[in-house]
């Protein structure tokens, strides 16, 4: 009687065990199906994400000529890229060229991205920048010459959030490969009412700029 007490109990401890086992297992794949979802998560839970990214990450960070639009998405894209680890390699593509030509400063978009990125960089960022697109349809074809090269890396697009819906229906157009998107918060008085007006010219643009990739 003794014998089977003790049996029945050592069989229950096994199942148990099997089973938290499980379940931690089924924790652990449910959370690397959120990678590329931009997320506060816990020490625990960001080392899975970590460990599912590849081991190089592309990040575009797409120009914007206000700049506290422009500071507002690198603000956002290094919060990210500090999230991934100091192991991980990251090439940036900063892309935006001049489009207010009557000011004083000639700087681009891409050279202002840089100066901030400098500031918060580490040994383990590449900087690589884009002085020449003109709208947002230019900066994909832009990337996408330069990401052909690199294939095996996760790749993110920064951005504003009222941003998102156009650059994501230009893009589709342009780089045949998916991406994450990170989008930060901030907008304009006029942004929303402006994106309204250019995404009728989302077909055209997506022509003209597959005609400036060819060209690259």
């Amino acid at each position: 009687m003794y014998l089977l007490s003790f049996v029945f109990i050592l069989l229950f401890v096994k199942a148990h065990a099997f089973t938290e086992k499980i379940c931690e297992r089924s924790g652990e794949i449910q959370e690397l199906n959120n990678i590329g979802k931009y997320t506060e998560r816990s020490d625990r839970r960001q080392e899975l994400v970590i460990k599912a990214i590849k081991p190089q990450v592309v990040i575009l960070v797409l120009g914007s000529h206000d700049d506290e639009l422009l500071q507002d998405r690198m603000n956002t894209a290094i919060k990210f890229a500090k999230t991934l680890g100091g192991k991980v390699k990251i090439n940036w593509f900063l892309s935006g060229g001049t489009k207010r030509q009557m000011e004083e400063s000639s700087s681009s978009e891409a050279e202002s991205m840089r100066e901030l990125l400098y500031n918060s960089g580490n040994s383990n960022w590449k900087i690589k920048i884009d002085t020449l697109s003109k709208n947002t349809a230019e900066n994909f074809a832009h990337f996408r010459k330069y990401v052909e090269s690199e294939t095996k890396s996760t790749i993110y697009v920064v951005t504003s959030n009222f941003h998102h819906a156009r650059a994501n229906s230009i893009l589709s157009g342009i780089i045949p490969i998916p991406v994450n998107w990170i989008l930060s918060p901030k907008a304009c008085p006029s942004c929303h009412r402006d994106e309204k007006i250019h995404i009728f010219n989302v077909k055209s643009d997506i022509k003209n700029a597959l005609l400036v990739y060819n060209k690259l």
